[in-house]
Parts: structure tokens; C-alpha cells; sequence
């Protein structure tokens, strides 16, 4: 069973299309960071990215990866229908290379048995 105080780590990998450049990447992170920095959205604990980078080649074409951390459920459930958290997914969804085929969220909670 979770407890409601459990922080929620929040893990998304993306596929962008091949033609997206660097900046159109940055700059959407960038602005997921505002989030946090600019506490746009409580509730955030951490939020990293970046580019594939392992050499076992089971990514499946995904090319981005992006975990954030929230405080607990409620936070999380707070972020989802969130206007800033709905305008990124605005400018994510058209740089994806098959729309909501090309991206995955999973999301699990921090427990004190399923981390060291």
C-alpha cells in the first residue's frame, strides 16, 4: 500500500522526429524546467533529462529521456491537467516522430524497499 507522503517518480522517454533540431529539444526543456525554477508548478522535487546513451541498442527508437520527481501522489495528480504542463505537452506532441506512439510515461512511487 502507498502512503500519500510517498515522493512519485515521474519517467518519460521520448521519440523525436530526426529533423528536430537541438534548440527545438533545449528549449522545451528549458521550459519544463520553469516548472520548477520559476515554481510555475508546486510540488516538484527535481526534474533531468537527456539524450540516449547506452550502447545495448534496446531503446526502441526512443531518443530523449526525462524523470521528474514530485513531492507525493497528490502533487503528480496536480501536474497532469496543470495549463503550463498542458501548453508543453502543446509543443512536445507535434516534434514526436508517431504523435502519442512515440512517447512513454511510467510513473512509480519512492518507497523505502525499491531504492538504495
Amino acid at each position: 500500500m502507498t502512503s500519500q507522503s510517498e515522493q512519485v517518480q515521474h519517467n518519460v522517454l521520448f521519440e523525436f522526429r530526426d529533423d528536430v533540431s537541438q534548440e527545438q529539444i533545449d528549449n522545451l526543456f528549458s521550459t519544463i524546467f520553469q516548472f520548477k525554477t520559476e515554481n510555475k508548478i508546486p510540488g516538484i522535487v527535481s526534474i533531468c533529462y537527456g539524450p540516449h546513451d547506452s550502447p545495448e541498442g534496446l531503446n526502441q527508437g526512443f531518443n530523449y529521456g526525462m524523470t521528474m520527481i514530485f513531492e507525493n501522489r497528490q502533487a503528480r495528480d496536480n501536474y497532469i491537467p496543470h495549463p503550463e504542463h498542458k501548453k508543453v505537452v502543446d509543443m512536445i506532441l507535434p516534434l514526436l516522430k508517431n504523435g502519442t506512439n512515440s512517447i512513454i510515461v511510467v510513473d512509480w512511487f519512492l518507497k523505502e524497499n525499491n531504492q538504495v
